[in-house]
């Protein structure tokens, strides 16, 4: 859970010369004393995404961020935030998946490598009680939740004319924290069209469901308004909470609404009264990850978070693993070329069509 499991899983140590966060660190009404950094400046969706629209669907009016892919032969990375977050959150890590395509490519034309010159696509939005979404009711069962990813795929693969499986771009699901999890039971169901890999970032059912307990302590340890975007801003980085500003200038605003009662702003969903889907949420992620009918790929923030099934998967094989030593929770907001690079060599190893050279006057698969 993305504004949960921050906090639970913060690194024991942090940078030299850094403050360690904790309970008598934070303030818990409001937060407003700290000057604002001078490279606190708010940034836009549209410097990140090609397109932002409202999606109509039966399920609720979702708020998505897209960039389309360069063609149906590209793949399209479908992202799913966590609890707390919204669609933002993906924001610098796409813009660099991107770039990087496009490098790529444009290093690909120039040579005879015709089946290298992918670019990929984005889809990110805000799920239901998050962000501009607006979704009918106060059910976050994760079935709820799986139901909503599915109509946005389908609701937005309609809307750019996939129809069918022979003309549909690739997919690779990337989900993060909760998110994981979602995309994780999505992959189980099998109803997503060539989808080709399951990334889960950072989280791992057992030790989640042991620091569930702690959940209402470190959310009641958070600042409850701030004066201003640009000081949330500021609290995010000073905590560690993200620890790349230009990933926090454009994923902080999507976390917050306007209060006016206090002239200031306040978290968008009260996480608090998620409470009772908790359990729910991670129960059988590590099993329906390591099933997944695609590659897979899990990034941690750290080497001891692993339960017994993973260790297990992962002697056998079952999926690839990357730590980010140096990340926190939101390792891809923290790292984000990293990440994008992790996660278009996961597309190259695994959806990209295999490249063919001569090899001894024949021909073999590299």
């Amino acid at each position: 859970m993305s504004e949960i499991q921050k906090s639970l899983f913060r690194k024991k140590k942090v940078e030299e010369g850094e403050d360690e966060v904790g309970e008598d660190t934070v303030p818990p009404l409001g937060f407003t004393k700290p000057r604002r950094g001078p490279e606190t400046e708010i940034k836009n969706w549209d410097e990140y995404f090609d397109e932002n629209f409202i999606l109509e669907t039966d399920n609720g009016r979702f708020n998505v961020y897209f960039t389309p892919p360069k063609d149906t032969k590209s793949p399209v990375f479908v992202f799913q935030h966590g609890a707390g977050s919204s669609g933002l959150t993906f924001a610098v890590v796409s813009k660099k998946i991107r770039n990087k395509m496009q490098e790529d490519a444009e290093k690909a034309e120039k040579g005879t490598d015709k089946d290298g010159g992918q670019v990929g696509g984005i889809l990110s939005f805000d799920m239901r009680g998050h962000g501009l979404t607006e979704a009918p009711g106060t059910d976050y069962l994760l079935e709820t939740l799986t139901e909503d990813f599915f109509a946005v795929i389908e609701g937005v693969w309609k809307r750019n004319g996939w129809t069918d499986e022979a003309n549909s771009p690739p997919v690779i699901m990337v989900g993060h924290s909760l998110g994981g999890s979602i995309v994780a039971n999505a992959a189980s169901k099998r109803r997503v069209k060539k989808l080709v890999g399951v990334v889960v970032m950072d989280v791992v059912e057992g030790p989640t469901l042991e620091s569930l307990h702690h959940m209402n302590k470190v959310l009641a340890s958070r600042p409850q308004w701030f004066d201003s975007v640009e000081r949330a801003i500021d609290w995010h980085i000073q905590t560690n909470t993200v620890r790349n500003r230009e990933s926090a200038c454009v994923s902080v605003p999507g976390v917050l609404k306007k209060d006016e009662a206090n002239s200031g702003y306040n978290w968008s969903i009260d996480l608090t009264k998620t409470e009772p889907y908790w359990q729910g949420w991670f129960q059988g992620l590590s099993g329906r990850f390591l099933t997944a009918p695609a590659a897979r790929l899990l990034i941690l923030a750290g080497t001891d978070r692993l339960d017994r099934e993973l260790i297990a998967g992962q002697m056998q094989g079952k999926y690839q693993l990357i730590v980010f030593q140096e990340a926190g929770h939101f390792l891809h907001e923290d790292e984000p070329y990293k990440a994008a690079l992790s996660l278009v060599e996961f597309w190259i190893r695994n959806g990209r069509p295999p490249k063919i050279v001569p090899a001894f006057g024949k021909f073999r698969n590299t």
